[in-house]
């Protein structure tokens, strides 16, 4: 370190560097660090440096973060960084000051509300909703060179999917027979007028038609694994299945705001029909299974068919929310009400 001044001895020095044990007050919590100290190599006089003091209070934020799971300034900048932007684009597209993730990425304390914001922005999907809700706050140039930067993530995300991650989860699937269902459903749905092929609806589809071929012949068309989660079933590693259906070409991909009633919205995955030739894959009594399945329940949305039909299977009232269901071959009078 360089010679610094020192009042006491009334010129410069060599300084004495020493590490001490420190307590700072952060929000009424006391947080303790290992800190440095400087001291006058001749007198012995505490010399005070405001790059060393800084220093040692972003340790003190650091580790106060660490201890409220707080985004750490390090942690910021690797998000960004994804992304290809500089701190003030990042700050807007977020909703922040401008200035505002340049001050965290120096080490400043962020609050626990930023802080999930920029946590949340790490997820393509959530900066996608960020950068649609904040784009007045942006240019046009600027809004299209990064709604180009996520169409090309989310492209890479599927390009660099394997099928063994499916297979390693559902290990008996015939992936050809989710492969046409999905051609079919999709194709489906936007030969109507409401054009609802949201990801959840098709879930849900599939695995009617999985529960009915089950009845009748003891086995899934599909065979995949599912869970029930509070709306109803869901194969598991959905988004994997999701990923593997982009990749094969079967359907486009996009997303759509949906109101709720409460003035709130959420972000839904829509599905339009690519290849519809996947279909071939149906065998003919497969595909009279998947017609009766869409006759009966096609115009149903994803929140009724998850209310009014599987709910009454046994599949979902003997078993936890979360867990795997195994089916059994009751409930064609449930089939049989809509048929």
């Amino acid at each position: 370190m360089k010679n610094i001044y020192c009042e006491k001895c009334d010129k410069m020095v060599n300084p004495k560097v020493e590490t001490t044990e420190m307590n700072f007050e952060i929000k009424g919590k006391e947080i303790k660090i290992n800190g440095e100290r400087i001291y006058c190599d001749e007198c012995g006089e505490e010399l005070f440096v405001k790059d060393l003091i800084n220093n040692n209070l972003k340790k003190a934020y650091k580790k106060y973060s660490i201890d409220h799971n707080l985004v750490l300034p390090d942690e910021i900048k690797e998000i960004r960084n994804s992304y290809g932007l500089n701190q003030v684009l990042f700050s807007k597209i977020l909703g922040l000051g401008e200035a505002t993730i340049k001050r965290y990425e120096s080490g400043s304390l962020v609050s626990p509300k930023n802080s999930e914001i920029i946590k949340s922005s790490s997820n393509p999907k959530i900066m996608r909703k960020m950068l649609e809700d904040n784009k007045e706050n942006i240019s046009l140039t600027e809004y299209n060179q990064i709604d180009i930067i996520l169409q090309n993530i989310n492209e890479n995300i599927i390009e660099n999917f394997r099928e063994e991650e499916i297979k390693a989860t559902h290990k008996n699937i015939n992936l050809s027979k989710v492969e046409a269902l999905f051609a079919y459903f999709v194709e489906k749905i936007n030969q109507t007028e409401k054009k609802d092929s949201y990801f959840t609806k098709i879930l849900k589809l599939l695995w009617l038609t999985d529960k009915l071929y089950y009845i009748e012949n003891i086995i899934k068309m599909t065979n995949m694994k599912y869970a029930y989660i509070d709306h109803g079933p869901v194969p598991e590693s959905r988004e994997d299945i999701l990923k593997y259906i982009k990749k094969k070409n079967i359907i486009e991909l996009s997303e759509e705001e949906i109101p709720f009633d409460d003035g709130s919205t959420v972000i839904a995955q829509k599905l339009s029909p690519k290849d519809t030739t996947y279909k071939k894959y149906l065998t003919k009594k497969e595909e009279e299974i998947a017609e009766k399945i869409w006759n009966a329940f096609g115009d149903m949305s994803s929140k009724k068919l998850g209310d009014e039909v599987t709910h009454k299977f046994n599949e979902w009232k003997n078993t936890n929310i979360g867990d795997n269901t195994e089916f059994d071959t009751k409930g064609i009078e449930i089939f049989k009400e809509y048929f």
